[in-house]
């Protein structure tokens, strides 16, 4: 992986933490939060699809929260992944942030801002997927009285891909049929109230609004070959000399409840539910791959999923926490590489996927003298995905284990 990149995005974040330091202040003022992960894994289907590569990684992170003023936590993380087979999907990726609450502690007002800076950069034959992200966002939290508050709020996300269309081209360049960015914005807006029942529960109500901006063509019907897709009648195919791209916005609505039960000391658990929708989403079809493995639509989808989690203090000195969970995940419309040979190179498709996944994770705290925090950590997951497109049709096993320190 060249330096120069890194060494880069690391004077970014240090540049972050510098620039919101208050002018004189002596550094042992300020309150610190370090912590350290060092992690070991494998993976037995990397890229979540039928050809089922498995690889081996190692892993570290650093993760450091200044508090230059009581009311202001900037936050500084760094990450390295290296993979030992895939070795060009090894990546780099550092975050800097900040957290500010101009409202007093009493004031049952509460208003946050927030702003984020992350940059991810890969080893040559993935450095198209090289990208900057942009976070900011500002909410607003009322406490109506001890058992219930409200909140509001708006946020912004951009993710921009750094190297696309570069002179540089590899097989796994971001390609599109119409040569279009894959550079997305996002906008958000969320309402919700969080509710103590009894001091033994708590739940959750979420509900958003989303809206990001993208470039799409609509469905063509000028073949004999048509075929249907839900109340249109399109081509197989899409035509750069004959369909023509559009510019607008993908708009979706998401409602999510969360009830969280304490029983007992040493036992809890926590159900969430979430359901998302677009808006005439047949309308839309997204030209290249859409929904392949590091692509900027590979997470965009609607549908539902719910998630239990149990967290447990039984075993004396263990925390063991398990969990499942199902998602019902319905994509754009998009295009996907040809099955047989008289095809054109790439034909519209939908894809609709179910997908089941147990895990269970085991830590284990150490107390030392120093006054330092040390945990060990051991995970184990299994998921199997369905779908309507056989090359998504896998089972995957992951298992790491990690040493973390905080100070």
């Amino acid at each position: 992986m060249p330096l120069r990149p890194v060494f880069d995005k690391a004077l970014v974040f240090a540049a972050i933490f510098l620039a919101l330091m208050p002018a004189g202040s002596p550094r042992a003022e300020i309150d610190t939060d370090f912590e350290a992960i060092l992690s070991h894994g494998a993976i037995s289907n990397l890229f979540n699809d039928s050809n089922n590569v498995d690889d081996v990684y190692d892993a570290v992170k650093t993760e450091f929260g200044f508090y230059p003023f009581s009311n202001l936590v900037v936050n500084v993380e760094n990450e390295y992944t290296y993979y030992e087979k895939t070795g060009g999907l090894s990546n780099f990726f550092g975050k800097g942030g900040f957290t500010f609450i101009p409202t007093r502690e009493e004031s049952p007002l509460s208003i946050y801002l927030t702003g984020l800076f992350g940059s991810r950069v890969y080893r040559d034959d993935f450095r198209s997927y090289n990208n900057d992200v942009y976070d900011a966002g500002l909410f607003l939290g009322y406490q109506v009285n001890s058992f219930l508050n409200l909140r509001t709020g708006i946020s912004y996300n951009e993710e921009v891909y750094t190297n696309e269309g570069d002179d540089r081209q590899s097989e796994d360049e971001i390609q599109t049929t119409f040569d279009i960015p894959a550079d997305n914005k996002t906008y958000e807006f969320i309402i919700g109230a969080n509710a103590s029942l009894g001091g033994f529960a708590a739940i959750d109500l979420e509900a958003g609004f989303e809206t990001m901006a993208l470039r799409y063509v609509s469905p063509p019907t000028d073949s004999m070959f048509d075929i249907s897709v839900g109340d249109f009648i399109l081509r197989n195919y899409l035509n750069p000399n004959k369909d023509t791209l559009r510019e607008g916005d993908l708009e979706a609505v998401y409602f999510s409840p969360r009830l969280s039960y304490q029983l007992g000391s040493k036992l809890g658990l926590n159900i969430i539910f979430i359901y998302r929708n677009f808006k005439n989403p047949d309308r839309i079809i997204i030209p290249g791959l859409s929904t392949r493995f590091l692509s900027p639509w590979a997470a965009v989808y609607e549908g539902s999923a719910l998630a239990l989690n149990v967290k447990t203090f039984l075993v004396p000195g263990f925390i063991v926490t398990f969990g499942s969970g199902y998602w019902y995940k319905d994509f754009l419309i998009g295009e996907e590489e040809k099955v047989r040979r008289l095809l054109p190179d790439f034909i519209i498709t939908d894809r609709h996927d179910e997908q089941n996944k147990v895990y269970i994770s085991i830590q284990k705290p150490f107390k030392l003298k120093s006054g330092l925090h040390l945990e060990a950590v051991l995970l184990l997951d299994h998921s199997h995905n369905q779908s309507s497109n056989d090359y998504y049709d896998h089972d995957r096993q992951s298992i790491s284990a990690a040493i973390n320190l905080r100070i």
